[in-house]
């Protein structure tokens, strides 16, 4: 079964060209690498999107996801960082030539890719939980974490699924000690994803909290092995990654990291403002005419992420008039929903309280100017 699934879109990722990626549009700083949404094929984008879900679930994050041409050099990385408002844990890059090599070079691959996709995600929740480690022992937490939810998961039915992901592990070891971009011997990359996966068979571990805790102290204890240093940064965003650079600080301390202008046009009146995020939590102020007194007005309402059927829901509660301080009574809160298409494209669209559907554009600022810009007209400044 699995092996007629892979052949069913293998040709599909052989023949995925650069004309299939994405151009970013212009308000994003010129970047050496094509990312797209999508693989072109339908059948592997759903299988990395349920996956996605089921790694998203187990450790609690919510990653935006992108397929990146890493030019016949197989690779794929995580950031801390993200342009996409509901997915505000960071984002995880995925090569093409990364998922054609191990689809095709060992049978049952999908099972590399799903330990592949857990180890990158992984690092996202290590940014999230703040983790302190560094060089190969972070590279060897994220193996950890990745073999306890490919053990928690039951992703493992037989010995025979466990050797597919090892071996691509040992494959993707190295003995360069003394480089930056080490990530472990094979020998240890293995012992760290089956440390993991056994942790959770043993019954030693049952959450992703103790499953971080218990690789931390394992690997807080494992000395200098001369790779990386404190202050090096193994996670720096490569210049391919879309990111969104800047951050909203206010003078009383509070601080938003995903910070993105949403406009949306229901009827014949135009919204636009900024979308502010940190941890799931934060605000949106907008912008708007209003005929009934011949003005423009401001309002700011408290934003929570929520999941929901279809993907996520930004959730709109009490809109604030910014000039007067009060709540607007007859202002109908906004709701901001993120689907899937078939294509695995995403798709946003606003529906307030009152049923009102329009689309949503969400951009990102990699221009602090431009922000200070939009925070004078929304009289946050």
């Amino acid at each position: 079964m699995a092996q007629l699934f892979i052949s069913s879109f293998v040709a599909l990722l052989l023949s995925f060209t650069a004309l299939n990626a994405q151009c970013l549009s212009n308000n994003i700083e010129q970047l050496n690498q094509k990312v797209a949404k999508t693989t072109g094929s339908a059948d592997l984008d759903k299988y990395l999107n349920a996956e996605k879900a089921s790694i998203e679930s187990v450790f609690q994050v919510r990653v935006d996801m992108k397929i990146v041409d890493d030019a016949g050099q197989p690779n794929a990385f995580a950031s801390p960082q993200s342009r996409n408002a509901f997915y505000f844990d960071g984002s995880v890059f995925l090569g093409y030539a990364l998922l054609n090599e191990e689809l095709i070079s060992r049978e049952n691959g999908v099972y590399a890719i799903k330990g592949i996709m857990a180890h990158e995600f992984a690092h996202i929740l290590q940014n999230k939980l703040k983790c302190e480690l560094t060089g190969s022992f972070r590279e060897l937490h994220a193996d950890f974490l990745a073999g306890y939810y490919l053990g928690i998961t039951d992703q493992f039915s037989d010995s025979d699924q466990t050797t597919v992901f090892a071996q691509s592990l040992f494959e993707k070891g190295d003995g360069a000690l003394w480089e930056e971009g080490h990530h472990g011997t094979p020998e240890m990359r293995v012992q760290a994803m089956m440390g993991g996966y056994n942790a959770v068979i043993s019954g030693l571990v049952k959450t992703p909290e103790q499953a971080y805790n218990e690789g931390i102290i394992l690997f807080s204890n494992a000395g200098d092995d001369g790779s990386l240093q404190p202050g090096d940064d193994e996670n720096a965003v490569p210049d391919a990654a879309p990111v969104n650079e800047v951050a909203l600080r206010f003078e009383d301390g509070t601080v938003y990291n995903s910070v993105f202008r949403v406009f949306f046009n229901p009827g014949e009146v135009e919204y636009e403002g900024i979308l502010a995020l940190e941890n799931g939590e934060g605000v949106m102020r907008l912008r708007y005419y209003n005929a009934g007194c011949d003005c423009d007005q401001i309002v700011e309402q408290t934003i929570t992420v929520k999941p929901w059927e279809k993907g996520y829901k930004l959730e709109g509660s009490n809109p604030i008039n910014v000039e007067t301080g009060k709540r607007m009574l007859n202002y109908n809160p906004d709701n901001l929903y993120l689907e899937l298409n078939e294509e695995g494209e995403e798709q946003v669209f606003n529906e307030d309280s009152a049923g009102s559907v329009s689309d949503v554009k969400v951009s990102g600022f990699t221009d602090a100017k431009a922000l200070e810009n939009w925070l004078v007209y929304l009289k946050w400044k």
